[in-house]
């Protein structure tokens, strides 16, 4: 059992191991709720409404009621169910793990009824059946987002979300970039907080941690098809050697210095720059944090004006098109670190780290 799992960049926490009632003698207890169904309205059963069903809870709900999110199940190592919820307690304690009578039945709730299905089959076949959830209130997007990329691997997961026919090649490029850079920034950030956690507890300036970071991203981006680009600490010069700016507004040109970038140095016209990151303290004046994040969603906008596209030959007047923005800002009074990400001018993901200072009780919530 491992304390989290990825799933396309996102991290999700293990919950627990779930396990079925058993009697006395260690047999798992099957429940027939259909039996005990008034069928006034001479309703057939669907395919997976007949008994029999375990139950089974989520123990430590206190920690969980009322959070939405997603939720993974594993079956031993392989995952096996992709859903979403309002509620992760409600969802398995009333839903998965306590089937109604009536969703035995046609127009009854038929997925709680295949899910504790699969779990029985699985924990009596001696199979271990883990539980990961990911906090957070943008669940419907998260979830399609790995549907659409996986679900077709996922072996209970029916319904994949339709797409339509991607006539914009630019648009699924950004799309699969994006994921990309978080995974790298995710990964050596996580290398970061393990290798370096001594300088966190030092308390060590937003230039320490730039310069830090940008040895893990290197590390991590030469081993990628990216390794091609450059990790820069304020690095402020373009193509052609002149200060980089961004545009505002319409006539607002400023010189732009950003905390650290992951870039081509203009060797590569397509996409010259990947990641944009802006590190602040949690102390510092909010009109300079919030600087830092107008500063991220004119970074990331495919047009620095709203007119030039890209063409495939020539580089913008003012900076634009990375593929990510990242705020980054350290608390060290709670030890936590924010983190929103930023795509085509907005902010898109946002997530906590609790506990920086005890890799292994990190946790992530979004």
């Amino acid at each position: 059992m491992e304390y989290y799992k990825k799933i396309l960049g996102y991290k999700f926490i293990f919950v627990q191991e779930i396990q079925a009632e058993k009697d006395s003698e260690g047999v798992i207890i099957k429940n027939y709720p259909q039996d005990t169904y008034k069928n006034s309205k001479k309703l057939i059963l669907h395919k997976y409404g007949s008994g029999g069903f375990c139950r089974f809870k989520i123990d430590n709900y206190e920690d969980f009621a009322g959070k939405a999110g997603v939720y993974a199940l594993y079956f031993n190592e392989q995952l096996k169910y992709i859903g979403k919820c309002e509620d992760i307690v409600q969802r398995f304690n009333v839903g998965y793990g306590h089937i109604s009578p009536k969703n035995c039945y046609k127009g009854g709730q038929s997925t709680n009824c295949k899910i504790n299905k699969a779990i029985l089959a699985a924990i009596e076949n001696s199979k271990k059946v883990f539980l990961y959830f990911l906090c957070s209130d943008n669940f419907t997007e998260i979830e399609r987002d790995i549907l659409i990329s996986i679900g077709r691997d996922i072996e209970y997961n029916a319904q994949i979300p339709v797409i339509e026919k991607e006539n914009n090649l630019e648009l699924k490029y950004q799309k699969e970039l994006v994921n990309d850079m978080i995974e790298i920034f995710e990964q050596a950030n996580d290398n970061l907080l393990k290798d370096d956690i001594s300088l966190f507890q030092e308390r060590i300036s937003e230039r320490t941690i730039c310069g830090a970071l940008m040895l893990q991203l290197n590390k991590i981006i030469n081993e990628t098809i990216y390794k091609d680009y450059f990790t820069d600490v304020e690095y402020n010069r373009n193509f052609d050697g002149k200060i980089k700016t961004i545009l505002l507004d319409s006539e607002n040109v400023i010189n732009i210095t950003c905390d650290l970038i992951i870039h081509s140095r203009g060797t590569n016209k397509k996409q010259d720059n990947l990641i944009a990151i802006e590190i602040k303290k949690s102390t510092r004046p909010q009109k300079e944090k919030d600087n830092d994040r107008i500063r991220l969603k004119t970074l990331t906008r495919q047009s620095f004006d709203g007119v030039w596209s890209y063409d495939g030959e020539s580089f913008p007047e003012h900076v634009c098109r990375y593929g990510l923005g990242i705020y980054y800002e350290v608390n060290f009074e709670k030890e936590e670190i924010l983190l929103e990400y930023y795509s085509n001018g907005i902010l898109f993901k946002k997530k906590t780290l609790i506990n920086i200072f005890d890799t292994e009780k990190l946790i992530h919530f979004l």
